[in-house]
């Protein structure tokens, strides 16, 4: 599961560059972050569990749907740009 993530965000780091990349999908994470550092919240986070869940849902949310919103071709470059180093550094 980790390295399923940490993929994701090398494939997210590196479609950042990309024209073809959109806006929304470089946007989604800041809006998250804002979300977070916002006092204000869908459920206030005084009531414990409920308060916090709501923050994670979000993030996650937001996350998953920049990462989709990137298109398949600019993760399939991305790839084999890491394969290429990858062979390159061995």
């Amino acid at each position: 599961m980790l390295h399923r993530l940490r993929t994701a965000w090398q494939i997210y780091r590196a479609s950042w560059n990309d024209r073809r990349t959109p806006f929304a999908a470089k946007a989604l994470p800041i809006v998250a972050l804002l979300y977070l550092l916002s006092p204000l919240d869908i459920i206030p986070d005084v009531i414990p569990v409920l308060g916090q869940m709501d923050d994670v849902a979000i993030l996650i949310t937001l996350l998953l749907w920049a990462f989709r919103l990137i298109p398949q071709d600019v993760k399939h470059d991305v790839k084999k740009r890491r394969e290429v180093i990858d062979v390159e550094a061995k």
